[in-house]
C-alpha cells in the first residue's frame, strides 16, 4: 500500500533535510550548514507553492470540464421561485418573461431590491374567484382573497360532499371572448397534492368541462435549464380549464343555492357570478376539502434580474464581459440573445457545426482580466502604488534630472488616481468574470447583448401573501400583486466540490438513478450547499394501488442546514418534488419516500 506523503512545507522540508544530512553523513542537524540550510527553506518553500498551484489547476480543470460537459442547470444557479397572484383592472392583460416585479428585502441590516419575472407568457382574465361554498359555508372575499362575509347554510343544508362551488366575478363581455379559465388548487398542510389532477370541472349546469395541467415538458425543452424543475413543482397546482364550450350564464347566489342559504343573509352580497363546480377525489374528506384554497390568474416567478448590454467589437474586441457581484448576492444565470447590428443571432457554439464556428458564441468563466475594465482599473491601481512606494529607490539614480521628471510624473498621477477612483468607483474588483467569447461575422462592429442574473439564494425565504411591487406599470390592481406561496429554490454552487459532484451525477451517471450513491448526488445537486446529511435506507409502505398490499420502497431522509430555515409546507412540498423526481428518474420501478427534516 502506497503511503500518502506530506506536501505542506513543513515535510518537505524535514524530507529534503534528512535526504542531504544521508548524503553527506552528517547526524547531528545542529552540524548543517546555515547557507545549505537557508537553500533548502527556499526549495522546500517554492516545491510546497508549486504543489498548491497544481492542485488548484486540476480543480480548475476538473471544474471546466464539468460546465462543458454537463448540463448548464446543475453547473450554474438556480433561481428561487414561487406562485404570484394578480388581478387585471378593466381587460385582459398578457405578462410576458420580461415583466419584472420586485420586493425589497432586508438582510443583516443590509436592503435589496430582489426581483422576480414569470417564466413564459400568461394571458391574465380581469376577474377573480368572488365566492366558495364548501360543505355548509359560504364565503365571500374581495379582489385580493381577504374574507369580507361568511355565512353558513340553512339548517340540515350544504352542498355536495368532495365538492366545491366557485363564483366568479368577471366583466360578462370579457366572458365570451374568453377561451381558458386559469385556476389554482392550492393544498395547505395536507399530502394530497398530487391527487388533484384527478379533480373534475362541471359548469352551473352540470356540464363537464375539459380540465388539463399546464405543465407541458415539451414546451421545457426550448426553454432555459431552469424551466422544467420549476414547472414540474407547480404542476399539482396549476390548471386550465376550457370554457369554449360552456354554458356562461352569470346567476345571483341566491339563485344558484335556493332553499341551501337565507337569501336575507345574502342581501348585501347577492351579486351575478359565473359558476363553477369543482368535484374532488373522495380522499378529500371535510377536513381535508377545508384545506384548499382556488385562486385565478396564478402563475410560477423565478428570481432573475434583465440585463442590456451593448458592446463594440471594433474597439472592445470580441470577447463580451457579463459582469456581477457576488459579494452582493448578485449571480449570472443565463444569456437570453446575442445579436450583431446586421440583425444576425448567433448561437452557442455546441449546437453550430464545428467546420463554420462564424456567429456562434461560447461561455466562459475565468480571470480573463486584460479584456476588461476590471482588469484595467487593478493594473492602473498597481502602477500608482508601486510608484509611490518605490519613488525613493528612483530618486537615489539621478536626484536632480530624475527627481524632476518623478515630481511630473507624481503630479501626473495625481490626476490619474482621481480619474480611476472618480470614473470607475462602480467597478469592483471581486465581480464575478464570464465572458462570451464570439465568432462574429465580417460585416459586424457592434453586439447588442441580453443576459439574466439572479439572487440566488438571497431570494429564498420571502413569506407567502408579501405583496410585490411593479417595476414597470401593468394594468393590475396594486393591492392584489401577492404571493401565494414562500419562494424557495435558491442555490448557488460555488464549491469545486460541488460542482464535481454534479459532474458524476451529470456525465457518469447520465441523471439516472440506479444506486443508493445516485439519490445521494441527485439529492445534493438538488438542494445545494443547505443540505446537512442524507440518509437512503430500504424499507416498506402501503401501495396507493388496490390489492397490492405493503410493498417495497427506498426511503429517502434529508436534514437541511440549520442556518437554513424552510416552513413545514415548504418542506413538504419539496419532499413531493423530490420524490417525483427520483421517480421519473430512476430504472427501477420500487418507489420512494422522501422526507424532509
Amino acid at each position: 500500500m502506497a503511503v500518502v506523503k506530506g506536501t505542506d512545507f513543513r515535510s518537505i522540508k524535514e524530507r529534503l533535510s534528512k535526504r542531504a544530512m544521508g548524503l553527506w553523513g552528517i547526524d547531528n542537524r545542529a552540524k548543517v550548514d546555515p547557507v545549505i540550510d537557508m537553500l533548502l527553506d527556499v526549495f522546500a518553500y517554492e516545491l510546497a507553492r508549486l504543489n498548491e498551484e497544481i492542485k488548484i489547476s486540476d480543480g480548475k480543470l476538473l471544474e471546466r470540464l464539468a460546465r462543458i460537459m454537463v448540463d448548464e442547470r446543475w453547473s450554474l444557479p438556480a433561481p428561487a421561485h414561487a406562485l404570484l397572484k394578480m388581478v387585471p383592472i378593466d381587460e385582459d392583460l398578457e405578462v410576458d418573461r420580461k415583466t419584472q416585479f420586485y420586493f425589497s428585502k432586508m438582510e443583516f441590516g443590509e436592503t435589496r431590491d430582489v426581483f422576480f419575472t414569470p417564466l413564459k407568457t400568461h394571458q391574465l382574465i380581469a376577474g377573480y374567484v368572488r365566492c366558495a361554498v364548501i360543505g355548509d359555508k359560504l364565503t365571500i372575499r374581495d379582489e385580493a382573497a381577504n374574507p369580507e362575509f361568511e355565512v353558513n347554510a340553512l339548517k340540515d343544508k350544504r352542498v355536495d360532499d368532495f365538492t366545491v362551488w366557485l363564483g366568479i366575478k368577471v366583466d360578462k363581455d370579457i366572458l365570451k371572448e374568453t377561451k381558458d379559465l386559469p385556476l389554482c388548487l392550492l393544498l395547505k398542510d395536507s399530502n394530497l397534492d398530487s391527487q388533484l389532477r384527478t379533480s373534475r370541472v362541471f359548469d352551473g349546469d352540470e356540464n363537464e368541462l375539459p380540465m388539463q395541467s399546464t405543465f407541458d415538458v415539451l414546451e421545457t425543452r426550448e426553454m432555459e435549464h431552469y424551466a422544467e424543475g420549476v414547472l414540474r413543482y407547480y404542476e399539482n397546482y396549476l390548471y386550465s380549464v376550457d370554457v369554449s364550450e360552456a354554458k356562461k350564464e352569470q346567476k345571483t347566489i341566491s339563485k344558484q343555492f335556493h332553499g341551501i342559504f337565507d337569501s336575507l343573509d345574502l342581501e348585501d352580497f347577492d351579486e351575478e357570478l359565473l359558476w363553477l363546480k369543482l368535484k374532488l377525489p373522495v380522499a378529500f374528506d371535510r377536513y381535508e376539502i377545508e384545506k384548499l384554497q382556488v385562486s385565478m390568474n396564478v402563475f410560477p416567478i423565478v428570481n432573475r434580474r434583465f440585463v442590456y448590454k451593448q458592446h463594440s467589437i471594433s474597439r472592445n474586441g470580441r470577447l463580451v464581459s457579463l459582469p456581477t457581484d457576488p459579494e452582493g448576492s448578485d449571480y449570472f444565470l443565463n444569456l437570453e440573445s446575442l445579436v450583431d447590428d446586421t440583425g444576425s443571432e448567433y448561437e452557442s457554439v455546441i449546437k453550430a457545426d464545428i467546420n463554420d464556428l462564424t456567429g456562434t458564441y461560447s461561455l466562459y468563466f475565468g480571470n480573463a482580466d486584460r479584456f476588461d475594465q476590471r482588469g484595467a482599473k487593478g493594473m492602473l491601481d498597481k502602477v500608482i502604488q508601486t510608484v509611490r512606494e518605490e519613488g525613493s529607490a528612483f530618486s537615489a539614480i539621478g536626484y536632480d534630472l530624475l527627481n524632476a521628471h518623478l515630481e511630473d510624473l507624481s503630479d501626473k498621477l495625481d490626476v490619474l488616481e482621481k480619474k480611476v477612483n472618480n470614473s470607475y468607483k462602480s467597478i469592483i474588483g471581486s465581480l464575478e468574470k464570464q465572458y462570451l467569447i464570439t465568432q462574429p461575422y465580417d460585416n459586424a462592429t457592434n453586439y447588442e447583448c441580453e443576459f439574466w442574473k439572479t439572487n440566488a439564494n438571497f431570494a429564498n425565504g420571502i413569506l407567502d401573501n408579501t405583496p410585490f411591487n411593479q417595476y414597470q406599470n401593468v394594468e393590475v390592481l396594486s393591492n392584489t400583486i401577492l404571493l401565494q406561496t414562500e419562494t424557495v429554490g435558491g442555490i448557488i454552487r460555488t464549491s469545486t466540490k460541488e460542482k464535481i459532484n454534479n459532474l458524476r451525477s451529470g456525465m457518469i451517471a447520465r441523471e439516472r438513478i440506479v444506486s443508493k450513491e445516485d439519490i445521494k448526488s441527485f439529492v445534493k445537486a438538488m438542494i445545494g450547499n443547505t443540505l446537512e446529511s442524507i440518509e437512503v435506507r430500504s424499507g416498506v409502505a402501503i401501495s396507493p394501488k388496490r390489492k397490492e398490499g405493503l410493498v417495497r420502497t427506498s426511503h429517502v431522509e434529508i436534514e437541511l442546514s440549520s442556518k437554513y430555515a424552510m416552513n413545514d409546507e415548504n418542506k413538504k412540498r419539496m419532499a413531493q418534488f423530490i420524490q417525483s423526481e427520483l421517480e421519473h428518474r430512476s430504472v427501477q420501478s420500487i418507489p420512494y419516500q422522501v422526507q424532509i427534516s
